[in-house]
């Protein structure tokens, strides 16, 4: 399988590549970011015309069925979290992952994703989440809303809740766009997910990292519910730089630590399949060993 070439230090590129960089974002939406500056080093080198059909967003993006329109209703910082499960798919991660779950926070959009290998993990992932969205923005999260399935609505999350003085919200049965802001998150994502697997040609157990990097670049773009703003630089306070993204399913070259290499003749380099920047646990690129299939994380690439 040919795979286009991914470093670091490169941060221009066509719209096609910039395309299947943001996770086959469209066309507009680039250009506005780029005309609007809402982030820094996307540099697109010619035209920003793209006029081809792209094979991925065929494979991942026909037939959709429309979504409720965003939701108008402007919310305070850590005022309201939404979340959402979705799963079991129908294949599991190569890392026995079953389950995807996000929670945004609704005032900036602000999105964190979490791979799940069974439901009964939820109420413990969604007291992780929480605390850590509290600790960053340095605020105490008010309310949290979802649907009425068991893995929200438990004594776990009910006595969390409890403790913590948050109302927690549910949905009325059936009416999913009660939760309309996760649901349409869920969707969203499922679209990259699908457009990077396809347009990489990479076996579908690759769900869980195409999910993990699709919520990471959903953050550094813009969105309807927030004017002329991204959704990290409204949750930070700090303007995004893009110039680490590269194609999912790219060829990734990651350098080898003198300390490792074993002698001065050796390769200073191995070359690797990019599965995504995962940037809560290491801040660099999750990478697979072309040669062993060994996961590895390297920030020089």
């Amino acid at each position: 399988m040919q795979r286009e070439a991914a470093f670091a230090i490169v941060a221009s590129g066509s719209m096609r590549v910039w395309h299947r960089r943001l996770g086959h974002l469209h066309l507009d939406a680039i250009r506005a970011m780029v005309q609007k500056k809402l982030v820094s080093r996307l540099d697109i080198t010619s035209s920003k015309e793209y006029n081809h059909v792209c094979e991925g967003c065929v494979l991942g993006k026909s037939h959709c069925l429309p979504f409720p329109k965003t939701s108008s209703t402007i919310y305070s910082k850590m005022e309201l979290v939404v979340m959402d499960i979705t799963g079991p798919m129908s294949v599991e991660t190569w890392t026995g992952h079953a389950y995807a779950m996000v929670v945004i926070e609704a005032s900036c959009r602000f999105r964190v994703g979490q791979l799940l290998a069974k439901k009964e993990e939820v109420a413990s992932t969604l007291k992780d989440v929480v605390t850590m969205l509290e600790r960053q923005s340095g605020l105490k999260l008010k309310k949290m809303r979802s649907d009425n399935g068991t893995e929200f609505v438990n004594s776990i999350v009910e006595s969390f809740c409890q403790r913590n003085g948050i109302l927690h919200e549910t949905i009325v049965p059936y009416a999913p766009e009660q939760n309309g802001i996760a649901e349409r998150s869920i969707k969203t994502y499922f679209e990259m997910v699908r457009c990077m697997l396809h347009s990489a040609k990479m076996d579908l157990w690759y769900w869980g990292e195409a999910f993990m990097y699709a919520v990471h670049i959903r953050n550094l773009l813009p969105t309807s519910a927030l004017r002329d703003t991204i959704q990290i630089h409204a949750w930070s306070g700090c303007k995004p730089d893009i110039s680490h993204l590269h194609i999912f399913g790219s060829t990734a070259y990651a350098n080898i630590p003198k300390k490792v290499r074993g002698g001065k003749l050796e390769a200073t380099s191995i070359k690797c399949c990019l599965l995504g920047w995962w940037a809560d646990e290491t801040k660099g690129y999750r990478l697979e060993e072309a040669k062993t299939g060994k996961l590895i994380t390297a920030q020089d690439v």
